[in-house]
């Protein structure tokens, strides 16, 4: 009776030890999967990103067709790609030669292009961008744009916009042959890296600061309804405004705010676009996050634009063509559009460098607009500030702007090591067990 007892009383201490094990080990992979679930704000290195933009800037260059650059959205995806891809570090030089070679066929004797009409909006404004687009891509390559194929193209382009009214930036549902929204900030950067040649830039820089006031909400740009894309699209070529001008800081901030609590998932780390049945609804999206991440980076924020890139290159990536990303699971080239975007801003991000898209580094400096200051300064929040009264740089930080943490990797291999470190505890915990067992058999 009394070996009978003792025997129970072993088997039950045994089922205690087990037990415990068995708790230990799921309450830890519990806890581990609930850390890798969270978003990776870990930072890659700068050679890590650089090597993937230039991935997809070998992709898309080798695909890159000029033969219909007098479309003006094939001019603006064409220049844009080539654009992004000399920021890459990709050897782009045929290319750019033979871009340059198909402007030059659609460039009359003044120096105009030969735009093609838009089917939809003949007497659209979109081709302004088609100037913006060109000199960013002459600083680039190296070409005098004061003498481009025997025209001064930075006179021409200050004086296209001039002559411009200010109806002709402000694009509405009522007003459909406005330069369109996604255009404006391409713009406004050509127009701030070639300041110092364009004798009206003041007043053109004016024009532009208002049709931004006049097109943005508190949600941001309204464009076949509010996204994270379409605030990508437009904001993320204003930081130099929004450093050197209080109103365009403050309503930037609210955007971005908004933004980032409507479109980003804190709990999965994606970036989200609205369903199409269902505004209410949001689904994650390949080129939100691709754009999250050119947007974050414009804005400085290091953990956003690294969740951004980790995402991005995580579960968008092509596996079967280098370079491409893919939407709903195929290759697209349009959604590769937007990721050497993502990948190029966040790499130059990484590396202390402006917008890829501002070329101010090659023209010089850039002259920010003259504003006078107000007679009486009031306490209003959105009160123009002069240039010479430029907030430091604490001051003009995005308010979204978090002190860089780091989430753990997700790798596999940091996987592997992690249930190879608790299956090794497992072991040891039941051999323990055993011999405690059989030592009181």
């Amino acid at each position: 009776m009394r070996d009978f007892l003792s025997n129970g009383a072993k088997n039950s201490s045994l089922h205690h030890y087990v037990s415990c094990i068995i708790l230990t080990v799921c309450i830890t992979l519990s806890t581990t999967f609930s850390a890798l679930a969270a978003p990776n704000a870990t930072a890659p290195t700068l050679d890590t990103v650089q090597m993937e933009s230039q991935k997809s800037a070998a992709y898309l260059m080798k695909q890159a067709d000029y033969s219909n650059i007098s479309n003006v959205s094939t001019f603006k995806e064409q220049s844009r790609n080539l654009i992004l891809s000399i920021r890459s570090g990709y050897n782009c030089s045929d290319n750019v030669k033979d871009y340059l070679e198909a402007v030059k066929k659609i460039m009359n004797a003044d120096g105009t292009l030969h735009m093609e009409k838009n089917e939809y909006a003949p007497d659209s404004k979109d081709y302004y961008s088609s100037y913006a687009y060109l000199l960013l891509v002459l600083a680039l390559a190296g070409e005098d744009a004061a003498n481009f194929n025997n025209n001064n193209m930075v006179t021409l382009f200050n004086d296209i916009l001039n002559a411009a009214p200010e109806n002709d930036f402000i694009y509405s549902d009522t007003n459909p042959d406005a330069l369109n929204l996604y255009h404006l900030g391409i713009v406004n950067l050509a127009v701030e890296s070639y300041s110092n040649e364009m004798k009206d830039y003041i007043a053109i820089s004016e024009k532009i600061k208002k049709a931004l006031k006049a097109i943005s909400t508190e949600k941001g740009i309204h464009y076949w309804g509010y996204s994270l894309d379409n605030n990508t699209h437009v904001y993320s070529y204003f930081y130099n405004m929004y450093l050197s001008d209080l109103e365009i800081k403050n309503l930037i901030d609210t955007v971005l705010t908004y933004t980032t609590n409507t479109y980003y998932d804190s709990v999965n780390g994606t970036f989200n676009y609205p369903d199409y049945n269902d505004p209410a609804k949001f689904n994650p999206n390949e080129n939100s996050t691709a754009l999250a991440a050119a947007l974050y980076s414009a804005y400085n924020n290091h953990e956003l634009s690294a969740v951004a890139f980790n995402t991005l290159t995580s579960l968008y990536q092509s596996s079967t063509t280098s370079g491409a990303y893919t939407f709903f699971g195929e290759d697209s080239i349009f959604t590769t559009y937007d990721a050497l975007y993502g990948l190029v801003a966040y790499q130059m991000f990484l590396s202390g460098k402006a917008n890829p898209f501002d070329v101010s580094d090659i023209t010089k400096t850039v002259k920010p607009p003259v504003i006078d200051e107000p007679e009486k300064p009031t306490e209003d929040s959105t009160t123009v500030v002069n240039p010479s009264e430029t907030p430091s740089p604490e001051q003009t930080a995005p308010n979204l702007d978090a002190e860089y943490s780091a989430s753990p990797a997700t790798g596999d291999q940091s996987l592997l090591v992690l249930f190879m470190v608790l299956g090794l505890f497992s072991l040891i915990l039941f051999v323990k067990t055993k011999n405690i067992y059989y030592k009181n058999s």
